[in-house]
């Protein structure tokens, strides 16, 4: 039974990882109502059989069968990595999937709202260095949702709901306060895109868990930063020298990827060890 419910769920994240690779192509703004599974290349609209993820790669070489390009190892990537996190995390709550009760589907509920949001976020930064506020308001109206059920079943200590509602408060003023940057700018500051994106973080996990997430981002930036500088010292054409230093750091993609791994091990040794 878990593994045939393990395949659905892997299949689902595999889905959501071919969703995120083709809505993030072009645009971070694509809408998601607007978005199609197509080639990144001729944008050729893919079938029903051609969508399956993993497999329709590896049955077409992974090139497209229009235009005969290289769709991209990164496709691939992200389909195996967001099914295996998201299998991963499923079982991580220690659910009983024989005896569901619906705190326990709107645990599994809170979880993928979460893991969605996070995710989407990290993918859009890496790619195109911003935090999508469309998103973050996404996981926060979710969030709200959810721990207003917990209010009224009871099922969570005041001092969290008092907490989640200091981070809503914190959240709200930065989000007004980038608005008004916003319009006497006419840019986003990423700087308050990150702390907007850092108090959703705060207002999901445990103050520890937070700490590491800062500490681990932390290191992994600086290895990041110390690799493009390597980059730059081993380069010798000017061109490739300038965009080497010009790169900037997904901080967002980092935060991303330490919360959902230490989220996941955190659950593990919680709820199944």
């Amino acid at each position: 039974m878990n593994i045939i419910i393990g395949i659905i769920v892997f299949i689902i994240g595999s889905c959501m990882g071919e969703f995120f690779s083709n809505l993030l192509e072009d645009d971070y703004n694509t809408s998601i109502f607007k978005f199609k599974i197509c080639c990144p290349h001729c944008k050729h609209k893919f079938n029903l059989l051609e969508s399956i993820p993993i497999f329709s790669y590896i049955l077409s070489d992974g090139k497209c069968k229009y235009c005969g390009k290289n769709i991209g190892l990164k496709t691939l990537a992200t389909e195996v990595l967001t099914g295996t996190l998201l299998t991963l995390g499923f079982f991580s709550l220690g659910i009983d999937t024989k005896m569901l009760y619906p705190g326990q589907i709107i645990k599994i509920v809170e979880f993928f709202c979460m893991f969605i949001t996070i995710l989407l976020i990290g993918n859009i930064d890496l790619r195109h260095h911003r935090i999508n506020k469309k998103v973050l308001l996404f996981g926060i109206i979710t969030q709200s949702i959810i721990y207003l059920y917990y209010y009224f079943n009871n099922e969570m200590a005041p001092i969290f709901y008092y907490r989640y509602i200091l981070c809503l408060i914190m959240f709200v003023s930065l989000f007004a306060l980038n608005i008004i940057y916003q319009k006497r700018i006419a840019d986003n500051s990423y700087i308050i895109d990150i702390i907007l994106f850092l108090t959703y973080i705060i207002s999901s996990i445990e103050y520890e868990l937070f700490v590491v997430v800062l500490l681990n981002t932390l290191v992994l930036s600086l290895f990041n930063r110390l690799f493009n500088r390597v980059d730059y010292i081993k380069n010798d054409s000017t061109d490739i020298l300038k965009e080497v230093e010009q790169k900037k750091i997904s901080v967002g993609f980092w935060i991303s990827i330490n919360t959902i791994i230490i989220c996941i091990i955190e659950n593990y040794l919680i709820n199944v060890l």
